[in-house]
């Protein structure tokens, strides 16, 4: 069973599906770690994945132990095509892991302009502190991010207007 989890989950990341729909108590197997092929194709940006995982009934808000979902794993590497398709779909935009990171603080310190543009657009908040009593805003000016300061401070300012 192990092989099989492995050799699924890694075909899912590869963007490699099986043809036929996934049973429907497997669209959402874990891995040993606790992941989900969702969360899987959202980490490597595999956007036909997702879309099909999701059109399966994947759990969208589905976490692993430490917290993390498919949008966090997303904002973390910056694939902006599937946080969209993972907003659409429902994600919680402000959802945190076990340290109370959100994936606007996953993308801000990636310094991801597009994905921290998506994510505010969505609603994510630039108000939420996580355990650390850091804020997204704090996150990109220790991580040097100046894209995400950018794009946090046009919001700003548009708050203003």
């Amino acid at each position: 069973m192990t092989l099989i989890l492995r050799c699924i989950h890694q075909l899912v990341a590869q963007g490699d599906l099986p043809k036929e729909p996934f049973a429907e108590c497997r669209v959402d197997l874990r891995d040993s770690e606790g992941l989900t092929p969702l969360m899987w194709a959202s980490f490597h940006g595999q956007i036909l994945a997702v879309r099909r995982l999701l059109f399966q009934g994947a759990a969208v808000n589905a976490r692993t132990p430490l917290g993390q979902s498919a949008l966090l794993f997303a904002a973390y590497r910056g694939h902006s095509a599937v946080v969209r398709e993972l907003l659409a779909h429902g994600a919680d935009v402000n959802q945190s892991d076990s340290d109370a990171c959100t994936a606007l603080m996953y993308a801000a310190a990636g310094d991801h302009k597009e994905t921290c543009r998506d994510l505010l657009t969505a609603g994510g908040s630039l108000a939420c502190i996580n355990e650390f009593m850091d804020s997204a805003y704090d996150l990109a000016i220790a991580f040097d991010s100046q894209h995400a300061l950018e794009v946090f401070d046009n919001h700003l300012m548009g708050l203003f207007n």
